[in-house]
């Protein structure tokens, strides 16, 4: 990983995608991490996506994203 920013890979569960916000080693990634998933969720939810931010392993934060639901 080469640079930082968002990263999606499949959800949990079906429709379901994950948003992380990460960057290579020492790039300080993680202490951007709520606010640019904030950021991100927003935007999201302007689209009509529904989202909820998680924490998951070590502490660092994702989004799961679904459609909405119209």
């Amino acid at each position: 990983m080469a640079r930082t920013g968002y990263r999606t890979s499949e959800g949990g569960q079906a429709g379901q995608v994950q948003v992380r916000w990460v960057g290579p080693r020492g790039s300080g990634a993680r202490y951007q991490e709520q606010e640019q998933l904030q950021r991100c969720q927003a935007v999201l939810r302007s689209w009509g996506f529904e989202t909820v931010e998680v924490r998951g392993p070590g502490g660092r934060r994702y989004l799961e994203v679904e459609a909405g639901l119209g």
